[in-house]
């Protein structure tokens, strides 16, 4: 069993409930924020990456004990483009998906709100094709 903090798009209910195949209510364990990070748009793309900033605190939402095939599923969504680190939150590690160093972040700050107004419809089209192609 795996636990997991989010910051992107998977804090959005409709796309985790699309990578995981499933429901991820019986795992959330609500939310807390990270001190020095904000969310940057990765280069070229729609979804974000993380960049150190000393004023910034970062929204994060949590899971706890994910089944293996859930966990497998978001390693396959994650890909090559990040990596995963642990952060401690009341004495748990949980695993934060980050960028590489080598993937480049654009200028423009990146939010849930945003996404989910602009990019969010046309984003689970393109996830829901991946999926049933078994990608």
């Amino acid at each position: 069993m795996r636990h997991l903090a989010v910051y992107g798009t998977l804090r959005d209910p409709d796309i985790i409930r699309t990578v995981l195949g499933r429901d991820p209510t019986p795992w959330a364990r609500g939310t807390t924020q990270l001190p020095h990070f904000s969310c940057y748009y990765v280069e070229g793309a729609v979804y974000p990456g993380l960049k150190r900033e000393p004023e910034a605190m970062l929204q994060l939402q949590l899971y706890q004990n994910l089944p293996v095939d859930c966990w497998e599923k978001l390693l396959a969504y994650e890909g090559n483009e990040y990596k995963q680190v642990g952060i401690k939150y009341r004495g748990v590690t949980y695993t934060l998906f980050v960028p590489r160093t080598s993937t480049p972040l654009s200028p423009s700050k990146w939010s849930l709100e945003s996404f989910q107004a602009v990019h969010k419809n046309r984003f689970m089209m393109e996830l829901s094709e991946e999926l049933g192609r078994g990608a």
